[in-house]
């Protein structure tokens, strides 16, 4: 449900420094720099040139991705400001200058997501060239009997190299950066590091064919490459898939399955236990490995009870349109009318926010409110109250036109599940067991768990698997606070596809009967869901995440099949992959096995409550991000805009290190001993904040 409070920094922070500004014609000339993703690094450059009067044109490339001379418009250079938008991706990019570093530190955002990207001047290096290989590699790609699918290597030889791109046509999927190429004679091997993937082929046929083996997680299969050849059509079932919504994908073998999950906890290292449920017209089928922890090593099942973190806002949405069912609200009512006199909600343009602007996060609510500030970093909600949700409302200004942008917010759905709860004069805990849990029969599933409930309640576990508390959520309950076992969840499921007859049946069918909000590639958003776009049809999706667990759901409804991930780890991937490799053939992470946590074998040392105090106070960041250092008794704590706080450990008088994540905090001192900024240390980068009065 939340990230770590400094991974979320890089994204808000990482392009702020506080520096002498640049003149507006420094922007003019040859910039380069790489983004990094969560699954791969791409080098870009940004060519911009004057064309008079102040204004700027130019264009980007983006070589691990074959692309050269993307136009770039809308180029703004003041003088410590460069933005641009890239039309063909429908990416922007804003930086400010550095003068120190002699570079422009800022994000490049594309679907909703900011990713640091540094620009100096300079060109990129060209791509070895690899003479005899030019031309567009055509082969079908067998993956099962049920799937294949048509590929495309592109490889080009020009002024920057021999670049390599490939093309997945029946996934959508263009312009997947291949990192290396190599010939020796008639052997040639193509690696492609963000796909975890590779292809080791051989020449023939006067250099038109290349037959090899491309192997790609636990899987190698055999794929015959003609150079320029004709584009087949799509395989009969797939084609089918494409135009009906059929599902072609032939979900993997229970055997397949548990194969993965032993991988993923005992060679990677990346689970203590997990548990999958698949469910279609047949009935269930339940694979589990690993154990609630690695002391306690009892095995997880099929009644063994996760936290669902997010997947409760699913549980949200389905509240939302029961009670539109039942007239006790209509969709496009205002929040504030469910919300007690006196709790001023913002407003904008003379719009207000409406239930449905909560449901699909366009409300123009921030992801958390910037009065979140709890006691217990290790069970952050708990302490959050109703008191504390309406005075953030009642101060807070949006800062865009509502419905104008997607932006993930856990603090608007979580006020929709307390507006649902007032209206309907009940917690949101009797509301949900009252709606949902209760007529669907999910027994094992709710907030409050009963004793025997809480003997089968999984132990979470952070990235690096060490134990990590259960998390409560109190005000904001309709944002992640339910808990549930694989078969409850498969029930849910079930329900949702149409398997079973339900009351629900039509509030669900509801929350999809929407006009849907683009919201990451390939994707929208729905009231609650998410749809992805497969070639097998859509896929209805919701993943979850709180202190110790990660998990997924998802089904298809045109093949009528639904998957459950429990996993009682919180690593980045979670169950997503394993649940989208399931569904629809997606590719599996290969993850490495987590390096030692954060702060492992460093030196505490204790400091005095007056140094201490002499830290505390706002570290300014940047325009409305800010760092707040507060103590309490011996502990000091930081806590970014909008996120949670995160002790700091002192290993020195000034340097302070974060143990839920690899960073560090330097603080520079006054004459007086007093604390005049800090540094912020993390994925090699130094971001400075100024102490504000």
């Amino acid at each position: 449900m939340l990230r770590p409070f400094l991974a979320a920094a890089l994204a808000l922070a990482a392009a702020l420094a506080f520096t002498a500004p640049a003149m507006a014609e420094d922007a003019a000339g040859d910039w380069t720099g790489v983004i990094t993703t969560p699954a791969a690094a791409l080098h870009v450059a940004v060519h911009i040139h004057a064309t008079g009067a102040g204004a700027f044109a130019g264009a980007v490339d983006s070589p691990d991705q074959g692309a050269f001379d993307v136009p770039i418009a809308n180029v703004v250079a003041s003088a410590d400001h460069l933005s641009f938008d890239v039309p063909a991706t429908h990416g922007s990019y804003a930086g400010q200058w550095d003068a120190g570093a002699h570079q422009w530190k800022g994000a490049f955002t594309q679907a909703g997501a900011a990713l640091p990207l540094t620009l100096a001047r300079g060109v990129l290096a060209g791509k070895p060239v690899v003479a005899g290989l030019d031309g567009d590699w055509v082969g079908v790609l067998a993956i099962n009997p049920a799937t294949n699918l048509r590929v495309v290597f592109h490889i080009h030889t020009g002024p920057h190299g021999t670049i390599v791109s490939l093309v997945s046509l029946d996934q959508g999927a263009a312009s997947l950066p291949v990192d290396g190429l190599e010939r020796k004679g008639d052997h040639v091997d193509i690696t492609m590091d963000a796909l975890q993937a590779s292809y080791e082929a051989t020449l023939s046929d006067g250099g038109k064919t290349m037959t090899g083996t491309f192997s790609q997680g636990l899987g190698s299969f055999p794929l015959v490459l003609k150079r320029d050849a004709p584009i087949p059509p799509p395989a009969a079932k797939a084609a089918e898939a494409v135009a009906t919504g059929a599902a072609a994908w032939a979900a993997p073998s229970d055997a397949a399955i548990d194969q993965i999950l032993n991988e993923r906890i005992d060679v990677q290292k990346q689970g203590v236990g997990i548990v999958v449920g698949l469910i279609d017209a047949h009935g269930r089928r339940i694979i589990a490995e690993g154990s609630f922890d690695q002391v306690d090593d009892r095995p997880v099942g099929r009644d063994t009870i996760f936290e669902m973190g997010s997947i409760t806002k699913v549980f949200t949405a389905t509240l939302l349109t029961n009670a539109v069912e039942r007239g006790e609200v209509k969709l496009d009512d205002p929040v504030a009318k469910y919300l007690p006199a006196g709790v001023h909600v913002p407003e904008r343009g003379g719009k207000q926010i409406t239930l449905r602007d909560l449901a699909m996060h366009v409300s123009g609510l921030p992801r958390m409110p910037n009065n979140f500030a709890p006691k217990d970093p290790d069970n952050p909600y708990v302490d959050y109250t109703d008191e504390e949700l309406f005075a953030f409302l009642s101060a807070y200004t949006l800062p865009r036109d509502i419905g104008s942008k997607w932006e993930y917010s856990n603090l608007g759905v979580g006020l929709l599940g307390e507006a649902l709860a007032r209206r309907a004069g009940m917690s949101y805990e009797a509301l949900l067991k009252t709606r949902i849990l209760d007529p669907l029969g999910m027994t094992s599933s709710g907030i409050t768990l009963n004793p025997d409930e809480q003997k089968r309640f999984a132990i979470g576990h952070d990235a690096y698997m060490r134990r990590a508390a259960h998390w409560d959520l109190a005000a904001l309950a309709g944002a992640g606070a339910l808990r549930s076992d694989t078969d409850d969840m498969l029930t849910f499921l079930a329900a949702n596809i149409g398997l079973t007859q339900t009351p629900l049946k039509s509030a669900m069918e509801a929350t999809l009967a929407v006009k849907r909000v683009p919201n990451l590639p390939n994707n929208e958003q729905a009231l609650g869901w998410d749809v992805r776009h497969s070639p097998y049809g859509d896929i209805i999706w919701h993943n979850g995440g709180t202190g110790g667990f990660r998990t997924f759901i998802g089904f298809n409804p045109a093949a009528k099949v639904g998957v459950v991930v429990m996993t009682n780890a919180a690593n980045e991937t979670g169950g997503d992959d394993i649940g989208f490799h399931i569904l629809a053939g997606a590719q599996l992470a290969m993850l490495s096995p987590p390096g030692p946590a954060p702060g492992e074998g460093r030196k505490v040392i204790s400091l005095s409550a007056d140094k201490l105090d002499a830290l505390v106070g706002s570290y300014q960041m940047g325009p409305g991000v800010v760092i707040a250092v507060t103590r309490t008794d011996d502990h000091l704590f930081a806590q970014l805009t909008g996120q949670s706080a995160y002790e700091l450990f002192p290993g020195s008088p000034t340097d302070f290190f974060l143990k839920v994540i690899d960073a560090q905090v330097t603080f520079q001192l006054g004459p007086d001993g007093r604390a005049t900024g800090l540094v912020l240390h993390q994925n090699g980068r130094d971001l400075p904040g100024k102490r504000t009065p």
